[in-house]
């Protein structure tokens, strides 16, 4: 399992997004989506069970923001995000229950076991480390691994780590996308590491302890780049109509602001997002959570930004990069309803706002979602009029049109 999402310079490869129940294994789902609704539900569920509702919402939550940062909007910064230190290791929430515990949502198959051995050097390194002082540990673009599934799934970008730790039996991590063709990451490590005979593979088992504050870190890189520093180090969306460069500059002064906006906020994090699960459960009344809904959340970002993007968008996610393209029908349009209570839901007006409603199909070049219709399942002509709210079937026999 990642700790985040990835992405990076590959070449699209266009999927087919189709039903929840039309995935015959979470790892095919994971291919196509870049999530797993089913392990998310199973999820969710446990931490329900173990802890409350509030907190497996606050997961989906954050789950749904790093999802729409990272693979919609290719951010190459994260948001900065707290773990709680414990005798038995990093956790998610301020409380030690194996649900939270960092290690055990990494596979560890993954890179045939390479990924949970540095992680644990990694999180060694920060509880030994000073107040301040910054831990780094690499994860570099290629192969998940040669074992199933690892062997079907490649990550097409490297990420960089970053760790501080915090006086409060805390640290703050966020984690920076890297485009290995363009930014000198190589260099960068063997820099800090003194140790210039390791490849980038190796890096994923031997993090670095810089001794050096965030602040430190990054001037050093600024100073050890500066000729560079104004070329872009990575292009946001490069397959899309809109790209967006990124230059280390850029990209550094992003790490500092996401780590001292969290570190300044303290703990009011965590009660924002239970104020605005709060607030919106208030707002939108009773609400389902299976895997159809979880599914659905993750879709219905897709289809909200194709149609900003003028019919087509690209995830840029760890376990693909895939182009989603809508129908060529002017009129449909996408609606929020409270399937969640993140303000997200179906496309369609309050009739097909099941997510059994939801279909896809392919063409010959090109994958294209299809509008079903639940009341008959036809495919051909619907329409979704957003002025008047109005479905219409292009099946003349069918009841949703008498």
């Amino acid at each position: 399992m990642r700790l985040a999402p990835r992405a990076g310079n590959m070449s699209i490869v266009e999927t087919t997004v189709i039903e929840p129940r039309l995935y015959t294994t979470p790892f095919k789902e994971l291919a196509e989506l870049g999530i797993s609704s089913q392990w998310e539900y199973e999820r969710y569920m446990r931490v329900s069970e173990a802890v409350g509702q509030s907190v497996a919402l606050r997961e989906l939550y954050r789950n749904k923001e790093a999802y729409e940062r990272e693979f919609l909007q290719d951010e190459p910064v994260s948001c900065a995000y707290r773990y709680h230190h414990f005798p038995t290791g990093f956790y998610s929430e301020p409380t030690e229950n194996e649900l939270f515990r960092i290690e055990s949502q990494i596979h560890p198959g993954e890179r045939n076991g390479a990924t949970i051995e540095g992680f644990r050097a990694y999180q060694d390194l920060i509880f030994d480390s000073k107040p301040g002082n910054v831990a780094l540990w690499y994860s570099p673009a290629g192969s998940a691994g040669d074992q199933e599934p690892f062997d079907k799934l490649f990550f097409d970008s490297g990420r960089l780590y970053f760790g501080i730790k915090q006086q409060d039996g805390t640290s703050i991590h966020l984690n920076v996308k890297i485009d290995e063709s363009r930014f000198p990451i190589q260099t960068l490590l063997d820099s800090l590491s003194k140790q210039e005979e390791l490849s980038l593979l190796d890096y994923l088992q031997h993090p670095i302890a810089t001794n050096q504050t965030l602040d430190e870190l990054l001037w050093r890189m600024s100073s050890l780049f500066y000729a560079h520093i104004d070329n872009p180090a990575y292009i946001s969306k490069r397959h899309s109509n809109n790209p967006k460069q990124h230059s280390m500059r850029d990209m550094l002064d992003e790490v500092s602001r996401q780590y001292y906006a969290l570190q300044q906020q303290g703990g009011l994090q965590e009660a924002s997002v239970d104020d605005e699960w709060l607030r919106l459960t208030r707002q939108k009344g009773t609400f389902t959570v299976d895997q159809n809904a979880i599914q659905h959340m993750y879709l219905s970002m897709v289809y909200a930004e194709a149609m900003r993007n003028g019919g087509s968008t690209v995830l840029y996610g760890c376990t693909t990069t895939s182009l989603f393209s809508l129908p060529n029908q002017p009129n449909l349009s996408f609606s929020q309803p409270p399937l969640l209570p993140f303000g997200l839901g179906s496309m369609y007006s309050t009739a097909a706002r099941q997510p059994s409603s939801l279909s896809f199909s392919s063409n010959k070049k090109t994958k294209e979602a299809c509008v079903t219709c639940p009341y008959c399942g036809n495919k051909k002509g619907n329409t979704f009029n957003s002025k008047e709210e109005e479905y219409t079937c292009g099946n003349e026999k069918c009841e949703s049109n008498n």
